[in-house]
């Protein structure tokens, strides 16, 4: 019983609250609108806000703000331009001379590199990192011994490298890199 006349006590309080509120916005919204109705016409040479003497105070502060320099030279647009990156591409003749160890292989605008290699099974495959030099997309793909790129042909899947044959030329291509990381 006591829990009811205190809920009660609470929203009876609330609501008297509310509406005061309610009458305080709703009155001082009556008063503008009265406020607005006056029509007040302050651009007549007769009505003045402000004495003589400070009017021309607040204008000679003013006027150091409005000097124009009528001496600046006419701004000349400069065309806008946009540097694109240098692809670096290798030549058809240069990836027709690639031979011996090599870290990528490139074909065309991809270039390939080993990312790792698997014997499943008795069935060796490698995992071969594909990067489009001129989107930048790079993607995995997956070659078992005999499998092509282009024309390049996977002859040898070894722990630590892969082979591919191009006729009698030999490209090898190793899991690390043989030369030291220079810090």
């Amino acid at each position: 019983m006591n829990k009811h006349k205190s809920l009660f006590l609470v929203v009876l309080v609330t609501f008297c609250l509310c509406s005061v509120d309610f009458l305080s916005r709703f009155l001082t919204t009556e008063k503008s609108t009265v406020a607005d109705s006056l029509n007040i016409n302050a651009s007549e040479d007769s009505t003045r806000f402000l004495r003589a003497n400070d009017e021309v105070k607040i204008k000679a502060l003013l006027a150091t703000f409005d000097v124009v320099d009528v001496k600046l030279p006419k701004q000349t647009k400069k065309p806008m331009v946009i540097n694109k990156p240098k692809i670096n591409l290798m030549s058809k003749t240069l990836q027709q001379q690639q031979k011996g160890i090599l870290a990528s292989l490139f074909d065309g605008e991809d270039k390939y590199t080993l990312v790792a290699t698997f014997d499943d099974s008795h069935k060796k495959f490698a995992l071969i990192s594909k990067m489009h030099l001129l989107s930048g997309k790079t993607s995995q793909i997956r070659l078992y011994e005999g499998d092509k790129i282009s024309d390049y042909s996977l002859s040898k899947v070894s722990h630590d490298f892969v082979e591919f044959s191009l006729g009698v030329r030999l490209i090898k291509l190793p899991l690390f890199s043989l030369t030291p990381n220079k810090v």
